[in-house]
């Protein structure tokens, strides 16, 4: 504990201090480091903190950062990374929100000679891979004592190792709040530390690229809040992976030109336009099949897919037919006589362990309980909802099935004063694991309703005093 806030001891966690000792042998050797990193937000700016981590531990480090492109080398460590590596004369690989699952890619570079340290967050596929360390939280029998740190807070623990206390640079704590918020992980425990630490830095000294991004969406300071950050900057930033290069995003991450943060910023916003678009498209498309019947699997599971749907957009578009239907949705791509997709679940179906159960029909797959990405022979895809399906109705229950608004508390208007609205700040910040407070109004007199908002997106009620 630092005060009153969690910050874990991070040799708690398995592995790190295998994976100090290597990282530390790499610096004082000048060792060439090579950090794979992944296309999200979390994977993005995982890499940036341990690229501007291992820089400011040792200046003049040689670390080079890979980024895969989503389109052509899917999710995880691919050979294309492992030889890029051996290419540019690594002798250390470092991955960072990926590599748990990686068996033959690090098996490859243990026949190169190449050293690996996996740190990830995603759950464990059988045994671990073949690395001189594998940091991950959810190792089997790990007791770190926050088992829901995202891919960036697992690169930030090796950092604070390294550093042997609490990570001083306030980059740092800006990017794994980012990420932390942008993976919608548990926002409890040490999470709520590193989210509210790094929005406070980020309100102090924001880095070049953020602040060229809050500007870019219109904001008007970086005074943010979690919402604010899942909301506005996070899309932006998860756009860049899904509609062109996440090389952009993760540069909009490391740049101290505040010149070339507004044009990559601006670039980025751009994408995100585009994001919206194909979301649109493939989310309209989607709906009518469903109407038509299609992608129906009982009254438990929906799996769609369609050869023009944009890759980018896969797992936004099961997350809203959830937010829609209340039932676990995959949706993917047709290409080649392949399916690539996305699925998103509900409180109750833990998709990771589905998927798991389904494994046979799988090239490639993983993820977490919400959330998870595939690969499997098109084929295979009605296979796969008819599986789901079938293990949906032996673990769900009726109640999982109804969409459930939790109230905390029954207030009159006269109790919603400003200072009780601050008091509630307190709780902050809020997101996943730790919600905002749901507030019921009573015996209130008919009010007047109208929608406000550039696309009338948003509702303003209004009552007589």
């Amino acid at each position: 504990w630092e005060g009153r806030e969690p910050l874990h001891d991070p040799f708690l966690l398995d592995g790190l201090d295998a994976a100090v000792e290597r990282v530390r042998r790499a610096l004082a050797r000048g060792e060439r480091i090579y950090v794979i990193g992944d296309y999200d937000v979390d994977g993005v700016a995982a890499a940036a903190l341990l690229w501007r981590g291992l820089r400011h531990l040792e200046p003049g480090a040689a670390v080079e950062v890979y980024i895969p492109d989503r389109h052509r080398e899917g999710y995880g460590v691919s050979r294309a990374a492992i030889e890029a590596a051996r290419a540019a004369g690594a002798t250390l690989i470092i991955t960072v929100d990926n590599g748990i699952a990686a068996h033959e890619a690090l098996a490859e570079a243990a026949r190169l000679g190449l050293d690996v340290i996996v740190t990830d967050h995603h759950q464990p596929q059988g045994e671990l891979p073949p690395a001189v360390a594998v940091v991950n939280p959810h190792r089997p029998g790990s007791s770190y004592p926050n088992p829901h740190l995202c891919g960036a807070g697992v690169a930030f623990k090796l950092i604070q190792a390294l550093s042997g206390g609490p990570p001083a640079d306030p980059a740092w704590w800006q990017l794994v709040a980012v990420a932390t918020i942008a993976d919608v992980v548990p926002l409890v425990d040490e999470n709520r530390t590193l989210v509210r630490r790094g929005l406070e830095a980020l309100a102090d000294a924001p880095l070049p690229g953020l602040a060229a991004l809050a500007e870019c969406a219109g904001l008007p300071s970086t005074r943010l809040d979690a919402q604010t950050v899942a909301y506005t900057l996070a899309p932006r930033l998860n756009a860049a992976g899904r509609m062109g290069s996440a090389q952009q995003a993760w540069e909009l991450l490391v740049t101290d030109s505040p010149d070339r943060a507004r044009a990559l910023a601006l670039a980025v916003d751009q994408l995100n336009a585009a994001r919206r678009r194909h979301e649109e498209m493939a989310l309209d498309q989607a709906l009518q099949r469903l109407e038509r019947g299609e992608g129906l699997y009982g009254d438990d599971v929906i799996a769609l897919a369609d050869p023009n749907w944009h890759l980018g957009v896969l797992g936004i578009v099961a997350s809203r037919l959830v937010d829609l239907f209340h039932r676990p949705a995959l949706v993917g791509r047709r290409s080649g006589g392949r399916g690539t997709g996305s699925g998103r679940s509900i409180e109750g179906f833990h998709l990771f362990r589905a998927l798991s159960a389904c494994a046979d029909l799988f090239e490639r797959f993983g993820g977490h309980a919400q959330a998870a990405g595939f690969t499997l022979p098109a084929a295979l895809l009605p296979e796969l909802g008819r599986r789901l399906a079938a293990r949906a109705r032996e673990t769900l229950s009726r109640e999982h099935r109804v969409p459930a608004l939790d109230i905390d508390a029954v207030v009159r208007p006269d109790e919603l004063t400003v200072p009780a609205v601050r008091e509630l700040e307190y709780l902050a910040p809020f997101g996943q694991g730790n919600p905002e407070p749901v507030l019921l109004l009573t015996g209130l007199p008919p009010g007047v309703a109208r929608t406000v908002g550039n696309d009338g997106s948003h509702l303003r009620l209004q009552w007589p005093d």
